[in-house]
């Protein structure tokens, strides 16, 4: 197990990246977005450990590297710490319910040695590496407006969605969870507002692939 890495075992959204703005031509066109990433480091050690960050961003189902990040940070011992790393994305293909078009961010952070009263490399530089799917997209809601996605005002068609899933309980297997979500927009629905309990990875990767809008409502007793 690397000493430093990203903090992905103790939550889920330790790597997460959002669309801050969407730049559009005269005609419409979006001509670049800019995105921001946060991957949290935690160093387990009572080191002070130097660590390179690298960001970059793939089309979803390609390898091929469209933009890439990366910079140097140092983690205090026994710390958990936030590296912030903003991407330029050119003529970006936007996220929507009818145009689901979707990347992914890759975080790879190595352990590039320790500083004591100098930098003292490390002798085997292990890394640690973790993937998000991401939309480019932007939310805005206001009285006047009300919901925008992209800049285009939303009406929202759907309903409650438990956790649960009939006769094979509840637990949440991607095949299932598709074939529900894929029934819902068959019928006309745009959206889901989840209850009760949080909803799975599944249920929200399918929704990120098929084009559906989450309410991701948790309700504690």
């Amino acid at each position: 197990m690397p000493e430093l890495l990203p903090r992905k075992e103790f939550c889920k959204n330790t790597f997460f990246g959002y669309t801050k703005e969407i730049e559009y031509d005269a005609s419409g066109n979006p001509v670049y977005a800019s995105l921001h990433t946060e991957i949290e480091l935690q160093n387990k050690t009572l080191k002070n450990k130097i660590a390179l960050v690298e960001v970059f961003l793939t089309k979803n189902g390609s390898d091929e590297v469209i933009l890439s990040r990366k910079q140097k940070m140092q983690v205090n011992p026994n710390t958990i710490d936030t590296a912030y790393v903003n991407l330029t994305l050119e003529t970006p293909l936007l996220w929507d319910v009818d145009t689901p078009n979707l990347y992914k961010l890759h975080a790879r952070v190595t352990d590039l040695g320790v500083f004591k009263t100098h930098f003292v490399p490390s002798d085997f530089n292990t890394t640690d590496e973790t993937s998000v799917l991401f939309g480019v997209k932007t939310v805005t809601a206001d009285i006047r407006h009300g919901l925008r996605v992209n800049g285009k005002s939303v009406k929202l068609k759907g309903g409650c969605l438990h956790h649960d899933n009939g006769m094979l309980g509840a637990v949440s297997l991607y095949d299932a969870e598709y074939r529900k979500i894929s029934m819902l927009k068959k019928i006309g629905f745009n959206a889901i507002r989840t209850t009760h309990n949080p909803p799975s990875a599944a249920l929200m990767e399918v929704c990120d692939r098929l084009g559906m809008y989450v309410y991701d409502e948790a309700v504690y007793g």
